[in-house]
């Protein structure tokens, strides 16, 4: 059945001890369920009993924007799921200046900045150290000061109204611990033997397992496209990728770079700047010369008299695999 949000809100909203049987298995449980299966390795194993357990005891917070769910240095005693909603996470270096105790309401002082962001995270910046990463609905945190029983490691914040799953020290330490401990034992070594971070000091790969992420992608899937602005950093734990370049765009993307006089230069407009009239990547220059739209005119009926085959040999003929 289609699960209706309103009707899990509603559901979760309610004391652990008022919660109907009906509720749990049809509203909470599918949707932690689902949630837990779509991470990879160790909580694709997790008992539909295990699962049927934190539905019992799970509690619902609602935050507003801006709202701090964690501050590093604090003692951790809950495990924080996302139902809907984005949270940042910021964090000072160990050898940085320590988190100081916030004597501000986050929430009305940061909302009345919403028309100078930039002063706003200036402020962060300076309450709550750099920021490590955005994590949205479906993703989790909180656990590493259960696993380690040391004090909170990061600050996470709401960016937007953000609904939260709360998980207590003792569920979480029957049911969960024992997955996130081979997760981050995972992360730490996978870490360790890489040889990128094999000269890094320690703080500094405690840093990177804050923000690292395992996933699984299907045959033929496009991690990304050349052109587009680039948002990770991706490690092959196992199986192979293919990486394709299209020299031609690279005068879109690096027109100061290259030599004026190319030939390719001529070519390259003509066939890409139709494609990038509407949508623009983040890294590509769009010239502003007089016959663009003569070259943009003239291509698009090209195209529109090549047929599927002869479009698709045109461009393996284009495209280098490195």
């Amino acid at each position: 059945m289609a699960l209706n949000y309103e009707t899990l809100i509603r559901a979760a909203s309610k004391p652990p001890g008022q919660r109907t049987t009906t509720e749990i298995n049809d509203f909470i449980f599918p949707w932690l369920k689902q949630s837990l299966k779509k991470k990879q390795g160790i909580f694709q194993k997790i008992s539909d009993d295990v699962i049927h357990d934190i539905c019992k005891t799970i509690t619902l917070e609602r935050r507003p924007a801006w709202d701090v769910v964690i501050h590093q240095g604090d003692p951790g005693d809950t495990f924080y799921i996302i139902l809907q909603g984005s949270v940042n996470i910021y964090r000072f270096d160990e050898d940085g200046p320590k988190p100081a105790e916030l004597e501000f309401d986050t929430v009305s002082e940061f909302t009345k900045l919403d028309s100078d962001p930039e002063k706003r995270e200036e402020l962060i910046a300076q309450a709550f150290g750099n920021y490590i990463v955005t994590l949205a609905g479906g993703f989790d945190f909180g656990e590493r000061a259960l696993v380690t029983n040391e004090p909170r490691s990061a600050t996470v914040m709401t960016i937007i109204p953000t609904d939260l799953l709360v998980v207590g020290r003792e569920v979480f330490s029957r049911t969960l611990k024992a997955a996130h401990e081979k997760e981050l034992q995972e992360k730490t070594d996978f870490i360790n033997r890489c040889p990128l971070f094999s000269s890094w000091a320690p703080r500094l790969k405690r840093l990177v397992s804050l923000s690292l992420e395992r996933g699984r992608f299907s045959y033929d899937s496009a991690l990304y496209k050349q052109g587009t602005r680039a948002d990770a950093v991706y490690f092959i734990w196992s199986g192979e990728v293919k990486i394709t370049m299209d020299p031609l765009l690279h005068w879109l993307q690096y027109p100061n770079l290259l030599p004026q006089a190319d030939p390719m230069k001529q070519r390259a407009l003509e066939l890409f700047l139709p494609m990038f009239q509407r949508s623009q990547p983040a890294n590509v220059h769009i010239p502003t010369v007089s016959s663009t739209d003569m070259h943009r005119e003239s291509f698009a009926i090209k195209r529109r008299h090549m047929t599927f085959a002869e479009a698709e040999k045109e461009r393996a003929q284009r495209i280098l695999q490195l």
